[in-house]
């Protein structure tokens, strides 16, 4: 006997209600017959009902019968093989052959006058599908499946690769360097090519201005010079003029000056005259005599004397000072003096008086400088202010005589002196 199995199954994969299938001995007419099984001496006379299991398969037992014979002429046994379920019947016809067991399937056959085997409705497969010859889906013929897991299969029955997908490997132009699928903008990128384009390669400057200059730009005006405050409005032919190290107003400059050299000479009331290198000039106590001066550029940082005669007696402190010349600024002063002026070995010799702080001269201004005295027994002075050039000037008033005090003065007053003043006296050039 020959093993043959079934499968009835719905779309849902369920048992379908009221299935049946049954089994009939048929002609290659389809017409039913009686087969007798001359193994087991037994006759088939009426139709075969097929128990379906609870999965939907069925399992029958076929005996061929070599006295019945298909259009082939073959000595073959033909059962009609009618499967009810899910709505609809299917009817197929079988050749089973010896051996087996065999699928319903692979045995289908068409009678002779018959009509080509019913598509099974709802066909749903548990399990794997293995289908001889050309599948057909639709009508299109769907070729075998590839082993290439990304093919898909397209509307014409082919499998093709999908054109998505993530990249992978080397990543070239813009992204060389780097792999996929996390490629990194090479330095060389269009990218930056595209940015640069778009960026000018000058900006004009905005915003407010700092430094030497005021204002905002792109328009700032100048306010400074090298740090120094420029005030004013100026004249014509007037120029910057320093009235402290961070400030500057304008002025004209001073017509340039003879730079001779002369002796203190400090002459007037209530001194007499004398010859002008004379070490005989005495200083009196409580006086202070200044001198029209134009040093060389650079930082004036002492005063040096000729001590003609040691004084003594001290009643205050003595000093030596710096004035600019229309004396309302005092520019620096020394510490007291006393001792050097009343140190008897130092008669005859040259002092160099250092000031408290020193002050920068340019070379083409002039200032007053001067020593203050107060001192019983009165020191004598001549000679020059070591490397200080001491012009006699027409229109100045080179040397100036302040009495009456007990220190050094903040300022000077060099326009009220003159030869007959009561507080100031004008020393004339000789």
């Amino acid at each position: 006997m020959t093993t043959v199995t079934g499968k009835l199954t719905t779309p849902g994969g369920t048992l379908p209600s009221n299935a049946a299938v049954t089994a009939v001995l048929v002609d290659y007419f389809n017409n039913a017959v009686v087969g007798f099984d001359t193994t087991g001496h037994a006759e088939i006379l009426s139709t075969l009902l097929i128990p379906v299991n609870s999965d939907g398969t069925w399992t029958a037992q076929f005996t061929p019968n070599a006295q019945i014979q298909l259009a082939d002429g073959a000595a073959q046994t033909a059962w009609r093989i009618t499967e009810i379920g899910a709505g609809a019947d299917g009817t197929y016809w079988i050749v089973v052959p010896s051996g087996g067991p065999f699928w319903a399937g692979t045995l289908r056959t068409t009678l002779v006058g018959g009509t080509a085997p019913q598509v099974p409705v709802n066909l749903a497969v548990a399990g794997a599908l293995s289908v001889g010859g050309t599948f057909t889906l639709d009508g299109i013929a769907v070729a075998a499946p590839p082993s290439i897991t990304t093919e898909f299969l397209s509307g014409d029955g082919t499998w093709r690769t999908p054109g998505g997908g993530p990249p992978s490997g080397a990543a070239g132009g813009d992204l060389a360097g780097s792999t996929y699928p996390n490629p990194l903008l090479a330095s060389t990128a269009n990218v930056r090519s595209i940015i640069d384009a778009r960026i000018p390669a000058a900006l004009p400057p905005n915003g407010a201005a700092g430094g030497d200059l005021a204002g905002t730009y792109p328009a700032p005006s100048v306010a400074k010079v090298n740090g120094v405050a420029v005030t004013g409005t100026p004249s014509a032919g007037q120029v910057p003029v320093a009235t402290s190290p961070t400030a500057a107003a304008w002025g004209t400059i001073a017509a340039p000056r003879d730079r001779r050299s002369a002796s203190l000479g400090l002459l007037g009331q209530p001194f007499d005259y004398g010859a002008i290198n004379d070490t005989g000039l005495g200083l009196t106590s409580g006086f202070l005599i200044l001198m029209l001066c134009m040093p060389d550029a650079g930082s004036v940082a002492a005063l040096d004397l000729l001590l003609g005669g040691a004084g003594s007696g001290a009643t205050g402190a003595s000093n030596v000072c710096a004035y600019n010349e229309s004396g309302s600024q005092l520019l620096a002063v020394s510490g007291d003096v006393t001792t050097q002026l009343s140190t008897v070995g130092n008669a005859n010799t040259v002092l160099r008086l250092p000031f408290t702080t020193p002050f920068a001269a340019d070379g083409v201004t002039s200032f007053y400088f001067g020593i203050f005295c107060q001192m019983s027994s009165n020191p004598t002075i001549g000679g020059v202010f070591a490397s200080l050039h001491l012009p006699a000037v027409n229109g100045h008033k080179p040397g100036i005589v302040v009495g009456g005090l007990s220190s050094v003065p903040s300022t000077i007053n060099v326009g009220a002196a003159n030869p007959a003043g009561a507080s100031y006296w004008l020393a004339p050039s000789p």
